[in-house]
């Protein structure tokens, strides 16, 4: 049963961000990570990007301890791939279900959101301290200032793509947004979005204090779109790239196309990930603008659920994904080895 809910008051943003702020150093490895993302995405910098991580974060200690994997597999490959963690703390929901760590830290719908504010900062602090730019689906745009400053790579979801309110929150965010398409599998939602947010907007927000204020922003630095398949069928081949171009082309928008390995591109079958990934680095030799790939994938293979008969049920509450599938850590480490090595090659 859910906890007895009340209305609760959110301390403002200038507050929370007094105990959690970063450090100038941390701003520098923030803004320098920002830059070489946008590098990238623009094909000044030849490697590809690799946006990798569980679904969403559900518990610091096993994020932290598959971060710290990560970043050492990171080092290693940083001549190929730049690697992003996925940094996921909120969850947009088609129907019902858990609306991720920032808002119900404490998974039983008490919904202590000053505390998963406190408690995601912190979090995201130390994966910037392990010197990995971070990921973030931008769902609610009230949490803007709680969490930009962390953000080196920003999302917005395919149920939200076509929101105007979504559109403005990525013009006034200072580092890449990439717009994913449609669940219906709309390509062009996406390409609009990209298009409208790369423009400063007149939006509504508030400011660091809580007060209400209205302002031109400054335009998306470097929007692009996101290809994650559809209820409809995967759109990761060449055909449908090739047609996200054209779109892009004719708005005349200079921008790139990542593509989600995961989602409708692999049924949710985590495994199927890794053959959407091996087509993706063919594609990307033949078709530049393709400039990187998203995994899930986290500490265990599948989710939770799957471990619910098995002696490893309590281990895969705190080590496996809460939400959607992943792939395992030791099959991530496997194919980025792999990547790597085919994205060396002339």
């Amino acid at each position: 049963m859910p906890v007895a809910f009340n209305t609760k008051n959110i301390p403002a943003a200038q507050e929370m961000l007094k105990s959690t702020a970063l450090s100038l150093k941390e701003i520098d490895i923030v803004h320098s990570q920002r830059a070489t993302i946008q590098s990238i995405l623009q094909g000044k910098d030849p490697r590809k990007l690799c946006i990798v991580g569980p679904c969403s974060i559900h518990m610091s200690e096993s994020g932290l301890e598959y971060a710290q994997k990560l970043s050492e597999l990171a080092k290693t490959l940083k001549d190929s791939l730049y690697i992003v963690f996925r940094g996921y703390l909120e969850k947009p929901r088609t129907l019902d279900g858990w609306r991720g760590f920032l808002f119900d830290p404490d998974l039983d719908g008490s919904y202590n959101i000053s505390k998963g504010i406190e408690l995601s900062r912190r979090f995201l602090k130390e994966i910037i301290g392990m010197n990995l730019p971070v990921a973030y689906e931008f769902v609610e745009p009230m949490m803007k200032h709680y969490v930009q400053d962390l953000v080196s790579w920003g999302c917005i979801g395919a149920r939200t793509c076509q929101s105007p309110i979504h559109r403005q929150l990525a013009s006034s965010l200072a580092f890449p947004v990439g717009f994913k398409n449609t669940t219906s599998g709309d390509i062009t939602a996406a390409v609009q979005a990209a298009r409208v947010s790369l423009t400063p907007q007149h939006v509504f927000e508030s400011d660091l204090s809580g007060q209400l204020i209205f302002k031109k922003s400054s335009g998306n630095p470097m929007p692009h779109i996101v290809l994650r398949g559809s209820k409809t069928g995967p759109n990761y081949h060449e055909e449908s790239i090739l047609k996200a171009k054209s779109s892009l082309d004719g708005l005349k928008l200079d921008s790139a196309i990542i593509v989600d390995c995961s989602h409708d591109n692999c049924g949710y079958i985590p495994e199927k990930q890794l053959d959407v990934a091996v087509e993706i680095l063919k594609t990307m030799k033949k078709i530049p603008i393709v400039r990187g790939f998203m995994l899930e994938s986290f500490l265990m293979n599948g989710r939770q659920d799957d471990y619910i008969d098995t002696e490893r049920h309590e281990e895969a509450k705190i080590r496996a994904s809460k939400v959607d599938p992943c792939i395992s850590f030791e099959e991530t480490q496997e194919f980025l080895i792999y990547a790597a090595k085919e994205l060396g090659k002339k």
